[in-house]
């Protein structure tokens, strides 16, 4: 019994409807086991006087046994027992119920019946089942469906087994009695498991739905966007109010018969080996009764590993008819030869010769379980083939797919070819039909051919026919060809469909497949299914054509909401066009243009349906009414111009209010992303006021760059009305784009990062541009990081190479204020350590007029630029000017690592207040290499002229880029266009004098980068340079291989595997390879890669050929396998190289060495690399438990010695909150309605100090009090502080200057126990993370037995026991404090999208009276890590 309860206390869910026993009832609940022992249960009183009942027991099947279940249910029929507690699990194969099976014994009379009463709600049974057929010789059954069920407890049956009275009524006083208490048990009825190619994937151990076991392993190759399908019963969940639960996710009710996941959608849980896992779980609710159950988690681990390795594959082709033959596929694996294991074969076929995985079945009877299958060749057909191997071994159950054979029979004698197989499947083949509007960006359509005979070769072509025919199709000649390597046996192709008037055209593809044999040439092809491309005029019920010739006319706000309606229905009307006829007035609770699509909660490139079409204001104004956010919330391709926008109090940014990460409709940043919004002439009217930004919120990706043209921002507006922001400027916030010929005059308020037209760069990779540009307002800031222009460049140590903010021919005439780091245009270029040409700007022919102030001791200022990182030949600063007397000393205030002999300060100088009056500053101005030559007299500086100006240039048509030695600069077929600042466009003639070309050497064989300038305009090309003829000489380079194997991220303690510490393996050994001086790495590196079976995927990053991935021996080993800083590298002649493979031309034996790294980082030469991929986002760690209703954030602590009254000395650690986390703070607390704010001052940033002094802004204590209920804890290494409402509006009130302060000294310490301390130290916790519904990540301990039972020892003694979480952007270093709970689980919400965190947890041990006496090392944790994916 005690073994019954303990199991029922694991119970799963209701996920079946197989319990019949529960159909009668309109709807059920069952109460946990805890639910229904904690009623009074009275004990039954059975009887087996007679001895009539020989068995009695439940079953799947009628009148069968049923062992297997009788012992997951650790049930067992005892005759002298006769009080049971069942608990039935809701899955039962049958799909009908289960049956209660009765045998008699062989002393039961021949006319005994079984009764089955019901214990009602009024204490009374009531007779439900009246039995006759019950014998001695077999188990007669009987589906237990008509017992009348409670909801939330233990229903008690009676089983009466004898002679029955007058009324047919079993005689109780002479018959045998048995008490039943049985309850319904919630479980995962999991039928199949399948990946996204249909392939049937074999839990270890074999899943039954009964099991007690929870916990599984599945074997393969896993990578992010695999499918994974779960199949349930059929009729699983018959109370059809159970849901799954997927990571603590409601992933779908339970009438769902599939559920696809895949990592991409919920990313799978990872672990410190790279295995994928993840958690189902089916809690049964039912809210009207107040009652929920919940099931067992079970665990699935997808292990990267593939057990099972195919030594031969099957091989197919075409054949002619012939009775007399046979074909015969194979296959082989490396199991054969070893005695241990057991293997199986499961051949498959289809006869389609194209299609998904649906379409195969069985190769039915013996003749499919063989390792070879023999193929008749009588009769024409055209299949596919395959084997499923299943390897059994050691307890464990290993399943591989072998490749696919094509098998094409014919009668046609002639015929040597079959058509070219078309490749389906996830990443591969992609023809689907789609709707779009008039001029809508159509995503791409794919095909990938690959022959299946020998010797044939394959190629391919795109059409388009207006009616469904592959007959007289028009030929699409300019077809990509690009994607995936295309080769003789294999082709892949993409186009994107025309979408630029109305009509359904049918897209298509044909492959052919086309040999040479015998002098004569045979073909076959092959054809895609259509496509069906339908192309909508977009209607809206607007006057107009919505052409830009006849605009929809917008008049009112209705027809706004119509505009809004249509874009929120899916309709994105890009290359639409909208005109206001008037003024306009948006209310508070005006949603935005643009929304997420329905079902959606996290902003994506897929998930969103934006606003793409331009809205012209014709002059006039969108009035945004008190509380409104602003007019645009998620915008792409869209054009806003003409308009003016005001609002007394607007609680966003009056343009964009809102920002996300666009990878455009695929969600693939690889297929191109796309540029959010333009704003041409659009003006924030004097009186506005903003919360932020005061046209765009900000940026979410450098894919995303916005355009600003022409725009003001008047006098009298003010930014940032709450002065508590960071982050924050005129126009932009976080900027990536263009901002060209725009000026403010704003007031500007915040804390940190504060500039005069934008806050900061928003991402690394993308450009961030100010030209002709003005600031005439005013800056405030309370922190640090103030710019005239813009306060900040990209923020990250993981980007040190990071490209430039630029800012030229610009002004700023404005008193700037702030604590430190201070430019009269620039605050700070914080990261840059090494500018590379790719990434290079400038600070140019711009000049500072007005005044600087800062309010702490000792700053930073500069009257051209505050700080910089490093200062190189590809950083240009100069021409730049300020004033004498401004409060800068110098133009530049500090520069860490200066390069190439520069002196900055010597080419941006302070000038005379009169120059900027008297002309002779504006000479100079108009005089400058980076002059746009604009500028005029104003009534105290310089002005722009409001002039146009040409600023940047673009290439197109068909030029030379290939040369050889000793040829001219050839510039036939180029067309040059240049930029204006009124948004038009003029070529440029190659003939014009002021156009320049610089960079080019004909003497000097290589890659070289071409400079293409005009005026301050510019823009660069690449071209190549051979050898001419007569140079051309025989030479050979030595080439080795070096890999290694895919064993995931490096965990904490093992080896990193690097060419610099020797821990390679060999692939290819040292080749002398023969070529000429024309020849390339990545010409060596084709060679013997094909003279060794090697393939590989390339991918073309910054404009050259990156290598991915290698595959030998069926072995795939690419980027990212061994951790996020591995991947494929080379060195010539001992030295990483800065060129690309197919850039770096080799000389007489230069020595190659092409190898694998598991992390770069550690390699020679690592310093003049960025992160893959990108730079990592700047982090916060202020985090938000919402169950626990707690916001926690770190402090920043210096400490010093100070010199008390007695003359005693005390080390103290200064403890403050910066400003960007108060703010964050106070966001995160309002957002989730915590009741707790958690300061933490961690024991290694205090060192060996004895007391804190935390410090904190008066005006934080204030909003604290003002705007949330929370209370303030202070956690500290000396013991914690906690501060209610009230205290901190009295704090408040007794401070008199802006800061208050609180002082918390150590108390005098105690030994801890020894015995505690060897506890935790015994503790080997492990850290585990999981995606929830809202993307953020939970955090969980996981503890083996042997560390639970020291727990409960720590516990049993009197101590408290918490845990400690921990995160970091390292894996083995940079772990900094999140939060401390008795629970064993914190929610992480807050990170950088794209940033790789690691977690770990720390076991605490407190005495009784809170005193901290033993804590785990973060060392005997395991990390867990997870990939951030939430946007901003």
């Amino acid at each position: 019994m005690n073994t019954q309860v303990s199991y029922c206390k694991k119970a799963l869910v209701v996920l079946m409807a197989v319990m019949m026993v529960f159909t009668m009832m309109p709807s059920m609940a069952w109460a946990t086991e805890e639910n229904a022992n904690s009623e009074t249960t009275q004990i039954q009183q059975g009887t087996a006087q007679n001895g009539y009942l020989q068995m009695l027991t439940f079953s799947e099947k009628n009148n069968q046994r049923d062992t297997v279940l009788e012992a997951n249910l650790n049930y067992a029929f005892n005759q002298a027992t006769t009080e049971y507690h069942v608990t039935l699990p809701d899955a039962c194969s049958s799909g009908q119920g289960y049956y209660l099976c009765a045998q008699l014994s062989s002393t039961a009379p021949s006319d005994a019946k079984l009764q089955i009463d019901v214990l009602g709600a009024n204490g009374e049974y009531q007779t439900v089942v009246n039995k006759g057929d019950i014998f001695s010789s077999y188990l007669s059954g009987f589906l237990i469906n008509d017992i009348p069920w409670t909801y939330d407890t233990e229903t008690t049956v009676k089983v009466s087994i004898g002679k029955v009275d007058d009324n047919f009524q079993v005689k109780e006083d002479s018959a045998d009695v048995y008490y039943y208490h049985l309850k319904r048990k919630p479980v995962l009825a999991l039928e199949t498991l399948k990946d996204a190619d249909g392939n049937n994937l074999y839990p270890s151990p074999a899943f039954k739905a009964f099991n007690k076991e929870t916990d599984y392993k599945i074997y393969g190759t896993f990578n992010d966007d695999q499918e994974i399908i779960f199949s349930f019963a059929s009729k699983m969940y018959e109370a059809r109010n159970g849901s799954i639960f997927v990571d603590g996710k409601e992933f779908s009710q339970c009438s769902q018969n599939n559920v696809k996941l895949s990592k991409k959608y919920i990313e799978l849980e990872q672990d410190e080996n790279g295995d994928c896992w993840i958690q189902l779980q089916v809690i049964y609710e039912n809210e009207e009764k107040g009652i929920k159950v919940e099931g067992e988690t079970y665990t699935f681990t997808f292990i990267n590993e593939e057990k099972v390795v195919f030594t031969q594959q099957p091989q197919g082709g075409t054949f002619q008819t012939d009775a007399t033959k046979t074909h015969i596929c194979t296959v082989g694996v490396q199991e054969e030869a070893d005695a241990d294991a057991t293997i199986s074969y499961q051949w498959k076929q289809s006869s389609q010769y194209r299609g998904n995985w649906r379409s195969f079945v069985n190769v039915m009877g013996n003749a499919g379980k063989k390792k070879e299958l023999s193929l008749s060749l009588t009769t024409a057909s055209n299949k596919r083939y395959y084997c499923v191997v299943t390897i059994e071994k050691d307890g464990e159950t290993y399943v591989g797919k072998s490749e696919t054979a094509y098998v094409y029979i014919t009668t046609d004698k002639t015929s040597k070819i079959s058509g070219p197989a078309l490749q389906e499947g996830k990443g591969r083949t992609q023809i689907s039909d789609a709707v779009y509007s008039v001029g809508e960006s159509a995503s791409k359509l794919a095909a990938v051919f690959c022959s299946i005979d020998n010797g044939a070769k394959v190629s391919m072509r795109w059409y388009r026919n207006t009616i469904k025919s592959y007959e007289n199709g028009e030929l699409l000649e300019k077809t990509d060809m690009s994607g995936i390597s295309n080769t003789d046996v294999k082709c892949a192709g993409e186009i994107v469909p025309d979408t630029s008037k109305a009509g359904t055209w049918y897209y298509y593809c044909i492959g052919t497949c086309t040999l040479e044999e015998d002098g004569k040439t045979y073909t076959a092809v092959t054809q895609t299914p259509f496509a069906t491309i339908d192309v909508k005029d977009a209607k809206i019920g607007l006057e107009g054509e919505g052409s830009k010739e006849h605009p929809w006319l917008i008049t009112s706000y209705e027809d706004m909401k119509k505009l809004q309606e249509g874009v929120k229905s899916g309709t994105t009307f890009e290359g639409k066009f909208f005109k206001l006829t008037g003024d306009i007035t948006l209310p508070e609770t005006w949603e935005g243009l643009g929304s997420l699509k329905d079902g959606e909660t996290i902003p994506s490139g897929s998930s969103v349906n934006p606003f793409s079409a331009t809205l012209d204001g014709d002059g006039y104004t969108i009035n945004l009414a008190e509380g409104c956010k602003g007019l645009i919330k998620y915008p792409r391709y869209a054009v806003v111009k003409n308009l003016n926008l005001y609002g007394k109090k607007i609680e966003g940014s009056a343009l964009v209010f809102d920002y996300f990460v666009d990878y455009g409709k695929d969600n693939t940043y690889a297929t191109g992303c796309p540029w959010p919004l333009i704003a041409e002439k659009v003006t924030l009217k004097e009186g506005s006021k903003t919360l932020q930004a005061g046209l765009i919120m900000g940026g979410g990706s450098g894919a995303n760059p916005y355009r600003l043209r022409n725009c003001t921002v008047e006098k009298g507006v003010t930014i940032g009305y709450n002065k508590n922001q960071s982050g924050i400027g005129s126009f932009c916030a976080d900027f990536n784009g263009e901002l060209i010929n725009c000026h403010s005059a704003a007031d500007v308020y915040g804390v940190n990062r504060v500039g005069g037209l934008a806050g900061s760069k928003a991402q690394s990779m993308g450009s961030c541009v100010f030209y002709n540009s003005s600031f005439t307002g005013n800056i405030t800031a309370t922190g640090e990081e103030v710019g005239g222009i813009i306060a900040s460049g990209y923020n990250s140590a993981s980007a040190p190479n990071t490209p430039i903010v630029t800012v030229v021919n610009c002004y700023v005439a404005a008193s700037l204020t702030g604590k430190n780091i201070i430019g009269g245009i620039l605050g700070i270029e914080p990261s840059c350590k090494d500018c590379w040409e790719n990434g290079s700007g400038a600070i140019a022919n711009n000049f500072f007029y007005g005044t600087i102030k800062a309010t702490e001791s000792n700053a930073i200022v500069g009257g051209t630029v505050g700080f910089l990182k490093s200062l190189n030949k590809y950083q240009t600063v100069q021409d730049n000017y300020y004033p004498e007397d401004c409060g800068a000393e110098k133009a530049i205030g500090s520069i860490e690592i200066l390069k190439d002999n520069l002196k900055p300060n010597e080419t941006s100088i302070s000038v005379k207040e009169n120059a900027f009056k008297d002309g002779t500053l504006l000479k100079t101005l108009n005089n400058g290499s980076y002059s746009m030559k604009n500028w005029k007299r104003g009534e105290n500086y310089p002005v722009h002229s409001g002039e146009t100006v040409l600023y940047a240039l673009e290439l197109s048509g068909d030029y030379k880029t290939k040369y050889e030695t000793g040829e001219k600069l050839d510039k036939t077929g180029m067309v040059i266009t240049g930029k204006l600042s009124d948004g038009s466009t003029r070529k440029i003639s190659i003939s014009d004098e002021n156009l320049k070309f610089t960079g080019f050497n004909s003497n000097q064989r290589g890659v070289q980068t071409i400079t293409v300038t005009y005026g301050v305009a510019k823009t660069t090309y690449d071209v190549t340079v051979l050898y001419n003829s007569s140079q051309v000489k025989n030479i050979s380079a030595y080439f080795t291989l070096l890999g290694d194997d895919a064993h995931g991220e490096p965990t904490e303690g093992s080896e990193t595997h690097t060419l610099k510490n020797g821990k390679l393996t060999e692939w290819v050994r040292r080749t002398s390879v023969d070529i000429d001086n024309n020849t390339t790495v990545y010409d060596v590196m084709k060679k013997v890669f094909n003279a060794n079976g090697i393939t590989w995927e390339e991918s073309n990053k910054l404009g050259t050929v990156y290598i991915e991935s290698l595959t030998r021996n069926g072995v795939t080993l690419g980027e990212f396998d061994n951790g996020n800083f591995s991947g494929w590298m080379y060195t010539l002649n001992g030295h990483h190289s800065n060129l690309g493979v197919a850039q770096q031309f080799l000389n007489d034996k230069d020595e190659i060495i092409f190898h694998y790294t598991d992390d770069y980082t550690k390699e020679e030469g690592s310093e003049k690399w960025n992160t893959p991929g990108g730079a990592e986002e700047e982090v916060k760690d202020v985090t938000t438990d919402t169950k626990a209703g707690t916001t926690t954030a770190p402090t920043e602590v210096k400490v010093s010695e100070k010199t008390n009254a007695d003359g005693t000395k005390t080390k103290v650690a200064d403890v403050k909150v910066s400003a960007d986390n108060q703010k964050e703070i106070l966001k995160q607390v309002k957002d989730n309605n915590s009741n707790e704010i958690i300061l933490v001052v961690s024991s290694k940033s205090v060192g060996d100090a004895t007391k804190a002094d935390v410090t904190l802004d008066k005006s934080f204590i204030n909003s604290i009090v003002k705007d949330t209920n929370a209370k303030l804890s202070i956690r500290t290494p000396f013991g914690d502080k906690i501060y209610t409402q009230d205290e901190l509006k009295a704090m408040s009130e007794a401070a008199t200057g802006s800061t208050v302060t609180v002082a918390i000294e150590k108390a005098a310490e105690e030994e801890p126990q020894t015995d505690v301390k060897a506890l935790t130290a015994k503790l080997t916790p492990v850290a585990r993370s999981a995606k929830t519904a809202k993307k953020n990540v939970k955090v969980t301990v996981s503890l083996d037995k042997q560390d639970k039972a020291m727990i409960q020892e720590l516990k049993d003694a009197g101590y408290t026991v918490k845990y400690r979480f921990y995160r970091s952007t390292k894996k083995a270093a940079g772990y900094k404090a999140a939060v401390t709970k008795k629970t064993a689980a914190y929610t992480n919400t807050s990170g950088k999208k794209g940033t790789k965190y690691f977690y770990k947890v720390q076991i605490r041990a407190y005495d009784e009276n809170g005193k901290l006496v033993a804590k785990t090392a973060l060392k005997q944790c395991k990390y867990a890590t997870r990939t951030w994916s939430k946007a901003k």
